[in-house]
């Protein structure tokens, strides 16, 4: 399954005021796969093999929100699943 029609489009209007991140499950090799098929450049891509945790525990967040050097209160969280 490739990215919806629309995602790169609106990927980049978001890319003109906004960073952009991916906290995803897959590893590092598998995520560089799809971000290459969205076809934009994100500012952070955060793996489990980075953060040491999948979700849904909230180490992976945690680990991103520290390197980025956000909160939670300052980011937007959109998702996506098959089914």
């Amino acid at each position: 399954m490739g990215p919806h029609p629309e995602l790169p489009d609106v990927l980049r209007r978001l890319r003109e005021r906004y960073k952009l991140a991916i906290f995803t499950n897959s590893d590092d090799d598998l995520i560089a796969l799809a971000v290459a098929r969205i076809g934009v450049p994100f500012d952070y891509v955060f793996t489990p093999e980075q953060a040491h945790a999948y979700k849904p525990p909230r180490q992976l967040c945690e680990y991103a929100y520290r390197r980025i050097d956000v909160t939670p209160a300052q980011t937007v969280h959109v998702a996506m699943g098959m089914y």
